[in-house]
């Protein structure tokens, strides 16, 4: 999860609820209001268009970053297929996953097609965040397996419940312990990192 977005938005929403609780102090008291109140309505009014084209910026960089997460997927790729080890596993199917990260927990299910060493497939993740928000979100995936070892990368982020506007796309790469079992880190693109385990639906 994005935790930068999720400040920018806390902060904005303290402000706006600040400005607001003013604004009424002032209508109410009118001409006799204490002159503080007015001030502090004016300096808020600044912070509040300082902080929103902060958020602005932060989110046009992000836009820029999701392009390079991609290109560089598609090198990654690119480089890992040109190794011939021989295939050991075929993970299609469906998976339970748990990762733990810095911030938290998640939990969820993952459903993975292979073809020879290319994955294709989605993960559906429930999240509650630190500022009690309930998301269901659902990242598409793009990967591949090389011997033991499996290379996940997010390409697209759905919402299924709540907002995922905080959440950048991640990078699984894990290493197959059985035909039932993969166990590894995880990364998005903020660089906030975890463990995951992945365990095979019976």
């Amino acid at each position: 999860m994005d935790r930068n977005a999720a400040h920018y938005r806390k902060v904005l929403s303290m402000l706006t609820r600040r400005l607001q609780q003013r604004e009424i102090q002032a209508a109410t008291f009118g001409v006799s209001a204490d002159p503080v109140i007015n001030i502090e309505i004016e300096d808020l009014k600044k912070e509040i268009r300082l902080r929103e084209w902060e958020q602005a910026r932060y989110v046009e960089g992000r836009s820029i970053s999701r392009t390079e997460y991609i290109d560089n997927i598609n090198a990654s790729i690119s480089k890992i297929e040109d190794n011939d080890e021989v295939l050991q596993f075929d993970i299609t199917g469906k998976w339970i996953i748990e990762e733990m990260y810095e911030f938290g927990k998640t939990t969820g299910d993952a459903v993975f097609s292979q073809n020879d060493r290319n994955v294709s497939g989605f993960i559906t993740v429930h999240d509650i965040t630190d500022y009690g928000d309930d998301i269901i979100l659902q990242e598409d995936i793009t990967g591949i397996v090389r011997a033991i070892t499996v290379f996940l990368y997010g390409t697209y982020i759905h919402s299924i419940r709540g907002k995922v506007d905080d959440y950048e796309l991640d990078q699984w790469v894990g290493i197959i312990r059985s035909n039932n079992l993969i166990e590894g880190n995880s990364e998005d693109i903020d660089g906030t990192e975890g463990k995951f385990v992945l365990k095979r639906q019976k």
